[in-house]
């Protein structure tokens, strides 16, 4: 697609380099929050459309806008608290689900290996190994999933406080933006 066909119609030459353009997709959660953030760093909303849980708005804001390196500096600091919210969100469990699909594993080949060994069993000796190797799997299963247990509350917590501290940062840039450019503030101040 042409730049001079982001919105839907044809600019003209003049018009397509007089404005900054920018297309973003934001989760639905936050949407609201990057958006006011957004609009006080100078972007206009020009088409905004919901699909799911994602926010998508193309916006454009004027080329020679004043303090721009500084609004584009908020942003960036902006766009990255919430995208690192997003990948400590995505990521959040992984210890606990790869803790859980080895113990899984190593427990069913254990169980595999008992059954066999009782199914094709030629000795009293086999149907006890059978046995043995039967309880072993479920005593692993049944430790697999209290370990596993306290690793995702671990691993919860931690989310929670490194989502805390995004939510914190990010609360004190939007602050910094909404005075600085929603009211005349200083930049340099703020920064």
């Amino acid at each position: 697609m042409k730049s001079a066909e982001v919105f839907g119609s044809e600019k003209t030459d003049e018009e397509t380099y007089e404005y900054d353009r920018m297309d973003v997709t934001i989760r639905s959660s936050v949407a609201d929050t990057l958006v006011d953030c957004y609009t006080a760093l100078g972007w206009e909303i020009v088409e905004r459309g919901t699909d799911g849980e994602a926010v998508h708005c193309s916006m454009r804001r004027p080329h020679d806008i004043s303090k721009r390196d500084h609004r584009q500096y908020l942003q960036v600091r902006v766009e990255s608290k919430a995208n690192e919210a997003a990948k400590i969100l995505r990521h959040g469990h992984r210890a606990s689900a790869i803790i859980s699909a080895v113990l899984g594993a190593v427990s069913l080949a254990i169980l595999a290996l008992g059954i066999l060994a009782m199914v094709y069993a030629s000795a009293a000796i086999d149907y006890v190994l059978g046995a043995v190797c039967v309880l072993a799997a479920a005593a692993i299963a049944a430790l697999s999933v209290r370990l596993c247990v306290r690793v995702a509350r671990r691993e919860s917590l931690r989310i929670r406080e490194r989502l805390s501290e995004c939510s914190k940062e990010l609360t004190a840039l939007y602050c910094i933006i909404r005075t600085t450019f929603a009211e005349g503030g200083e930049v340099e101040d703020a920064v």
